[in-house]
């Protein structure tokens, strides 16, 4: 939920920037959220890697289920960095009305790449259910990577909507 709120936040900050041509400044919103977002992602992931026995233990008593939700707690809280990443990626293409980049984003995680990593675990691997929470890290940390490729590139700074040109306002009759 941090990451989300700072990405959100940003995508406000960076489209402001871009309409006003300040184009470092939007690069320093971004690279201010990262450094808002990561660290605090990481607190949070090494707490929750602390707690895990405590916190999924407070839902649940079942053997198999505490088990299971350890497991997923311990691997899940170590990659949480890597949604700060992803929320300011997002909030960057958001605000720059680069959309399409953060669709492409949202959609090669899931259905690109971490269903097809899933399918493939399960057949050439004995990781069982962590199959799954493997796949969930190895495909947000690729599509991260993917991501600051693509706003390395700099095609976000473009305007996306061409100014229109002015006309004088309407005359009254009276």
């Amino acid at each position: 939920m941090p990451a989300m709120g700072i990405g959100n936040s940003l995508s406000s900050i960076v489209g402001q920037n871009l309409g006003a041509d300040n184009k470092e400044r939007a690069k320093l919103a971004f690279k201010t959220a990262l450094l808002l977002s990561i660290p605090f992602m990481a607190l949070g992931g090494f707490l929750l890697f602390l707690l895990e026995p405590q916190s999924v233990g407070s839902f649940t008593r079942d053997p198999i289920v505490l088990s299971e939700g350890i497991k997923y707690v311990k691997l899940i809280s170590l990659s949480l960095p890597l949604m700060g990443i992803f929320q300011a990626l997002l909030g960057v293409f958001q605000g720059s009305g680069h959309t399409i980049h953060g669709m492409f984003l949202e959609i090669g995680r899931l259905w690109v790449l971490r269903i097809p990593m899933i399918i493939l675990f399960k057949s050439i691997t004995d990781w069982g259910s962590s199959s799954v929470w493997y796949a969930m890290v190895i495909s947000n940390a690729i599509i991260c990577a993917i991501g600051l490729f693509v706003y390395s590139q700099g095609k976000w700074l473009k305007k996306v909507i061409a100014q229109a040109p002015s006309t004088p306002p309407p005359v009254a009759d009276d």
